[in-house]
């Protein structure tokens, strides 16, 4: 499975956690045994999203390097190696990479504070049976 990192999949991951929350005296046992799963799956994107992230670093970091090495020998003036990396950061490339980054870890903070709401679904359930209890005695 492929991992992206855009708005559509911040959106997605949203709509998911959205239906899945809407939980009443219907669905309660349904959701209350899809939990387990539904925690997994919200875990497993957040550690494919980490290594994504982890991979995106690196792949900026190699072509940073690349190009500073790149543009520093076809000059025929001594550049400051330093001032060449910074000035790789207009690369189309870096930007598309910078880019990802950014949306990766707006996913990485989503999915770590859907992993705490998550935990906190098998409270809010318990709640709901209780109040069901009471409501038919």
């Amino acid at each position: 499975m492929s991992v992206v990192a855009d708005e559509s999949v911040l959106e997605k991951y949203s709509k998911e956690l959205t239906d899945f929350c809407v939980i009443n005296e219907f669905t309660v046992k349904e959701k209350q045994l899809q939990l387990p799963a539904f925690k997994h799956l919200f875990v497993g994107r957040l550690i494919r999203h980490k290594i994504y992230g982890n991979k995106l670093k690196t792949q900026k970091e190699k072509l940073r390097s690349e190009l500073a090495h790149a543009a520093a020998k076809a000059s025929p003036v001594g550049l400051d190696f330093s001032k060449v990396e910074k000035a790789m950061e207009s690369n189309e490339k870096i930007v598309d990479i910078n880019n990802q980054i950014y949306y990766n870890t707006l996913i990485i903070e989503y999915l770590e504070k859907v992993e705490k709401v998550l935990s906190s679904v098998t409270y809010d359930i318990k709640n709901i049976v209780e109040i069901m209890k009471l409501e038919t005695t």
